[in-house]
């Protein structure tokens, strides 16, 4: 799973961000100030930073150009407020492979960041050590869950497909999240990676295939 760093002082922001970008999936480590990101860049390997451009304790540039300095060669994508042409030149000078404006919507976000990700390998089916850790360690629960999830992902295929089918995207939307979240209960990874690209663009056929096909094979392997 992809690691990022996200630098942004403002707790409603922070937490949109942080929530948008799980959907990759992706571990996101939150800093709220330089000093913190600093921190948090000596102890971690991380696949991409995403830096608000001001903190309360300094500029975002100055920290990449100190990294930089450094050696260490992580790709950074600022966000900012300011839509100045300026600001985004001196962003990119400073190092930046891309800058975001804020409010940056969901999509907008999901996109820049996937492109700048190294090409991940198809997740396994099942997560085994997963599912069984979000049961608290209890086969049986774990068996139960999986069970009754299977039980359940053939009906509820069918209302999203229909939903997108029919234009109801907003329903499409719901129903994605709520199987996204079963998924992770559960371990389904390879179903959640097809789960969340759908979500991202309900107007793709190949992905809405790459659904459909991910939920058969989840049908027919046992973990």
């Amino acid at each position: 799973m992809a690691k990022l760093l996200l630098l942004e002082d403002d707790p409603p922001t922070r937490l949109y961000l942080h929530e948008t970008l799980l959907a990759i999936p992706a571990q996101v480590q939150c800093a709220s100030t330089l000093a913190q990101a600093e921190a948090a860049i000596q102890r971690i390997a991380f696949d991409l930073w995403l830096f608000d451009a001001n903190v309360p304790d300094g500029h975002s540039a100055d920290l990449l150009i100190r990294l930089r300095i450094a050696g260490i060669q992580t790709p950074a994508v600022a966000l900012t407020a300011d839509n100045d042409t300026a600001m985004t030149t001196a962003l990119l000078a400073s190092g930046f492979i891309q800058v975001l404006t804020k409010p940056v919507a969901s999509t907008e976000l999901l996109q820049a960041v996937g492109k700048l990700l190294p090409a991940a390998a198809e997740h396994d089916l099942w997560n085994y050590s997963h599912a069984l850790a979000a049961a608290g360690g209890v086969e049986s629960t774990r068996a139960a869950l999986h069970d009754m999830f299977l039980q359940e992902l053939p009906d509820l295929q069918r209302q999203i497909i229909d939903a997108l089918a029919q234009g109801q995207h907003p329903l499409a939307g719901s129903l994605l999240h709520r199987l996204n979240g079963s998924c992770a209960l559960v371990g389904a990874d390879a179903l959640r990676e097809a789960v969340v690209a759908l979500a991202n663009d309900l107007s793709q056929p190949s992905l809405r295939d790459r659904f459909v096909n991910a939920c058969q094979r989840t049908l027919r392997e046992k973990p």
